[in-house]
């Protein structure tokens, strides 16, 4: 019986990564499998724990829902759900089980994962009626689904969901009868999406879907229209319209297809006015996506060309008006038309910022590499977004990268920037550290832009913060402002941060930020970005009139 009992336990494996007994209660009475790597805890520490502290809190209702199903005699077929990592990452599963009354009630879970995903979004994020993420959660999780969808060699459709007529009838029903509508709408959308996870609410009465080919759509609109006609008590229930995309027809592989689908929805979100009509939705989605795939291959193929300039700006120390050291900037210089701003705000919108912040890392690499061969002495910051450092892969890279090329510490800064989209501090300080360890000072930049920036300078141990012009701006135009510049570089000092204080472009700014205790400098007033880092003039003091020029050497 026990070699049986093995036996069947080890066939189970073979499609699954834990594998879960739970009680009537929700409670864990068996655990088995790769539960220490997958939530940090070994299989008989599970045992009396809820099964709901094991997921993320987004998906709590949806997995209270999908029990309760399984408890009417159903099987829970393929169920995404998000379990929490040991370091604080989310990894993806696919849930899979049956709910036993024989066995004394209880539920047989599998799961298997999926792969690895950034923090989902904050719980206030979904709604709580329908249980649906909003559109960034829904971008953020379809997205990982088209991936799995195209490594399985499935069609995928994106599907715009309109209930002309919802808002009106949600003030008809009392709180109950709306709870009961919503709650019911959403697990009809969710029981049809990839994954049982992949829909989402776009904003007033439009919902996202992503599902495959195979999906009856107007069948699930014969389903809305009469769930909206039977809980109506005027009878009136909802117009629902459909528009559809086929994420498979441009050319695009499973990862830039997310990428596509990812920018539809963000591009959705901007489109104004209530007299969007299903038809003109559906000929704007596809035209996003065919201008999005063409954007996509070309940003692509920049990054790969490293086809784009480094222009450099200088950062002064505000009291000898000398040259510390150069932000690395990109610059288009064959192609007018292009953007830096736009470029990269594509780039970190459709997930490509991994890449060029890569890209860009090696360029600024290989010119210090040959200025120091040229006996030239640089100092130069180059630009990593948050999103970034959420890649185990970019991480590996350039870790790599620095510890191949240790000459390049004291010569090479790291310029934190979008540090809203860091989800996972912990994490994120460990990189920071191991960075620091290796000679490379690391700046947080954009401070205080952000409602969390307090919260980041807690939880991240840096060595410079680069803080927002608006700041200056507004110190410059009011004097109370001044007050809120003092109290940042105060507590920066005492933190052993040194500060740098953008949108210097004028004498009398700089003796207001110095007054307010920044250290460093950065603006107009000390230099334009250039393609030529020698048209700064190492040995005079910035911001005054030049000399003859000297011999150029960083600090």
């Amino acid at each position: 019986m026990r070699a049986e009992r093995d036996r069947f336990v080890a066939f189970a494996f073979c499609s699954a990564d834990i594998l879960l007994e739970i009680d009537a209660r929700y409670v864990v009475t068996y655990a088995g499998g790769a539960t220490m790597a997958l939530t940090g805890r070994a299989p008989a520490s599970l045992i009396g724990a809820s099964l709901f502290d094991l997921v993320v809190p987004t998906d709590q209702d949806l997995l209270r829902g999908v029990l309760e199903t399984a408890a009417k005699g159903l099987r829970i077929e393929q169920t995404g759900v998000h379990v929490l990592g040991p370091s604080g990452q989310v990894f993806s599963l696919t849930l899979t089980g049956y709910y036993l009354p024989d066995l004394g009630g209880h539920y047989f879970l599998s799961l298997r994962m999926e792969g690895t995903r950034a923090a989902p979004p904050l719980e206030a994020a979904a709604d709580p009626e329908s249980g649906l993420p909003d559109a960034a959660g829904f971008s953020e999780t379809g997205a990982v689904r088209l991936r799995e969808a195209a490594s399985r060699g499935e069609a995928t459709i994106f599907t715009v969901v309109g209930l002309n007529g919802l808002t009106e009838l949600r003030e008809r029903l009392d709180a109950e009868s709306r709870g009961e509508l919503m709650w019911t709408l959403g697990s009809m959308l969710r029981e049809n999406a990839l994954g049982g996870d992949a829909a989402g609410n776009l904003g007033g009465e439009f919902y996202g879907l992503l599902h495959e080919s195979k999906l009856d759509v107007k069948l699930l609109e014969t389903r809305i229209d009469k769930l909206a006609t039977d809980a109506d008590p005027e009878g009136h229930g909802v117009e629902v319209t459909t528009a559809a995309v086929d994420m498979g027809r441009r050319g695009l592989d499973g990862a830039d297809a997310a990428r596509a689908f990812v920018h539809a929805v963000k591009s959705f979100e901007k489109m104004e006015g209530e007299d969007i009509t299903i038809e003109a939705l559906s000929q704007a989605l596809s035209q996003q996506m065919e201008e999005t795939a063409k954007r996509i291959g070309t940003t692509r193929s920049v990054i790969n060309a490293r086809a784009f300039d480094i222009a450099f700006q200088p950062i002064i120390e505000l009291a000898t008006r000398e040259i510390h050291h150069f932000e690395a900037l990109v610059r288009f210089t064959n192609d007018k038309e292009v953007s830096p701003f736009q470029f990269v705000h594509f780039a970190e919108e459709v997930g490509m910022v991994r890449d060029f912040d890569m890209a860009m890392c090696r360029r600024v690499i290989s010119w210090l590499e040959r200025a120091t061969e040229a006996r030239q002495d640089y100092a130069v910051a180059v630009n990593i977004s948050g999103r970034s450092f959420a890649s185990i892969e970019f991480v590996a890279e350039l870790l790599a990268l620095l510890k191949q090329n240790a000459w390049l510490a004291g010569k090479l800064l790291f310029e934190i920037t979008e540090s809203a989209n860091i989800a996972n501090l912990i994490q994120t300080n460990a990189i920071i550290q191991s960075l620091r360890n290796g000679g490379f000072r690391v700046c947080l930049d954009d401070f205080g832009a952000g409602e969390s920036a307090f919260h980041y300078l807690r939880a991240l141990e840096i060595d410079m913060v680069k803080i927002d012009g608006s700041y200056v701006r507004d110190a410059l135009a009011e004097p109370k402002s001044r007050f809120f510049l003092k109290a940042i570089a105060g507590l920066c000092s005492d933190l052993g941060i040194d500060t740098i204080a953008e949108m210097i472009e004028q004498e009398k700014t700089i003796d207001l930020v110095r007054n307010c205790g920044v250290k460093y400098g950065q603006g107009y007033f000390f230099g334009r970005p250039s393609l030529d880092i020698t048209s700064f003039d190492m040995r005079r003091s910035m911001g005054t009139p030049a000399r003859p020029a000297l011999a150029r050497r960083a600090r």
